[in-house]
């Protein structure tokens, strides 16, 4: 097996296929299939297939959850697929997926759900007009990159 380590967090390989998302106060790690051993300091625990624990700066503990959420397996699937995902959720994959900086407005609009299915060899823009049309919203381009809010 191999080992990867995202601060003091270290996730145990054992023939599977898995995502590990990280950002500046949480690690996501999401179980496709196999077995992935995941350790915190001292804590530690098995998941399956279908299985993801978030790791966050506030909450340390370890906690196993079901993933419903397939969002991440869009380099596999090239499909950004989305069941009832927050569009601050989505608009972090956008960015990463596009390599461009893709943001909400607020919290309001952040918290907003969608479930769609986004083609990843589509374009970024393309794909921003069907979250726009779908969620009556407006992308908003700076010298940022696009931000995601109401239309006014």
């Amino acid at each position: 097996p191999f080992v990867i380590k995202a601060d003091h967090t270290a996730i145990t390989v054992v023939g599977t296929s898995f995502n590990v998302s990280k950002n500046k106060d949480r690690i996501t790690i999401n179980v496709e299939s196999g077995l992935v051993n995941v350790s915190h300091g001292n804590q530690e625990i098995n998941l399956q297939k279908g299985e993801k624990v978030i790791v966050s700066n506030s909450n340390p503990t370890l906690h196993k959850e079901k993933d419903t959420d397939k969002i991440y397996n869009y380099y596999q699937t090239r499909i950004i697929s989305t069941r009832n995902t927050t569009l601050t959720e989505l608009a972090k994959v956008l960015t990463k997926a596009y390599d461009r900086d893709v943001s909400v407005a607020n919290t309001s609009v952040g918290r907003m759900r969608i479930t769609t299915e986004l083609p990843i060899d589509s374009t970024l823009e393309e794909n921003l007009e069907t979250i726009c049309r779908t969620m009556d919203l407006s992308a908003e381009r700076n010298f940022k990159g696009i931000m995601l809010s109401n239309k006014k």
